[in-house]
């Protein structure tokens, strides 16, 4: 069986940005931030294959053409730079969630527990961080840190899942799929507009 995927890049200050869409229900299955286009699509490639053998469901992965309109994957597209766009984030939580709700995604990866965290992590607010310990006690597993960072790591939803909110107890940024250069410049954007709106 065979299953079509759209993606497309974009940019914005944090750098290149590859969104894919699953076409058969126009939600978000992939986000990934990176610098080079070909490395990006090299990654999502390995996943889907990944995928295919697990599901045994053959992903086709087609770019998105810029000169067609594609009405589902502009939208999402928007939804998505959204929650990036200082000017467009107000660090509330309230209103953060609102921006989570619009965007339509789904976790086509992940076993059921790596699930759990990643909804888990949706739930914490723009600006605010969560140690890995705390992650495992919210959803009732205070003995699987080790276990919620391996998971953390496996997300595949960059910022839609918010997992550079979750944090070593060290204190230390610790690690990120796309690279602790950018797990730091996401946490210190969302820092920055926080304490702006926080003064307002």
């Amino acid at each position: 069986m065979d299953e079509d995927l759209e993606y497309s890049f974009c940019r914005n200050d944090l750098g290149l940005i590859l969104l894919v869409m699953r076409v058969k229900t126009k939600k978000l299955v992939t986000a990934s931030l990176g610098h080079d286009e070909g490395s990006l699509l090299k990654l999502a490639e390995q996943d889907f294959q990944k995928l295919t053998k697990k599901t045994h469901v053959q992903y086709i992965l087609r770019q998105v053409d810029a000169a067609e309109n594609n009405q589902d994957f502009d939208k999402l597209q928007t939804h998505f730079l959204s929650l990036l766009d200082p000017s467009g984030a107000d660090g509330d939580e309230q209103s953060s969630g609102k921006r989570r709700s619009v965007l339509e995604y789904e976790f086509l990866f992940g076993t059921p527990f790596q699930k759990k965290v990643w909804a888990e992590l949706t739930k914490v607010p723009f600006g605010r961080t969560v140690t890995y310990g705390e992650t495992a006690r919210n959803i009732g597993l205070p003995n699987a840190i080790r276990a919620v960072g391996t998971a953390v790591g496996q997300n595949r939803l960059a910022v839609v899942v918010p997992c550079h909110r979750c944090l070593p107890s060290d204190g230390k940024i610790g690690k990120f799929r796309w690279g602790s250069d950018l797990k730091q410049k996401l946490l210190l954007q969302e820092k920055i507009i926080k304490k702006r709106n926080d003064v307002q």
